[in-house]
């Protein structure tokens, strides 16, 4: 992905226009004059974080996603964790327990608001991708050692 700030239909939904839009908050490079989002974690379970513009409520939620690689290596977009109940502002989003990403593997991940639960159309989303990576030798012994 090379962009931060929300995608999607703005017509109609429940989700008014705002001034900041809903933002994933990843790392960002560049590489041949384009911006590109990838997030590195040591973490197996990490946390997703994202300005949400909008309170998240039953009748809108918001929806951590997931592509996952399936055994016959078919990707398959999942929701993980479903998010209610806040007010608008930065969110972190964790894996639920016993929901982990592989190292070394690209996970691509969205945050979706469902403006309207009768209209995809108007869903707000942003997307980045995050890899689990293995912390080089003398980083692992000061972690341990911290």
């Amino acid at each position: 992905p090379t962009q931060t700030t929300a995608t999607g239909d703005r017509k109609g939904g429940a989700c008014p226009d705002v001034n900041i839009p809903l933002t994933a908050l990843t790392p960002a490079y560049k590489k041949d004059n384009k911006n590109f989002l990838w997030g590195k974690t040591l973490d197996e379970r990490p946390t997703f974080w994202v300005y949400v513009p909008y309170s998240l409520t039953d009748k809108r939620p918001g929806e951590l996603r997931l592509q996952e690689t399936k055994a016959n290596r078919d990707k398959v977009l999942t929701t993980v964790v479903t998010v209610t109940g806040t007010s608008p502002g930065v969110i972190g989003v964790r894996l639920p327990v016993g929901k982990t990403l592989k190292p070394n593997e690209i996970n691509f991940w969205q945050f979706v608001v469902r403006c309207d639960p009768d209209d995809a159309s108007s869903n707000q989303f942003v997307s980045s991708t995050v890899t689990v990576v293995q912390p080089i030798t003398s980083l692992a012994k000061q972690l341990k050692q911290a």
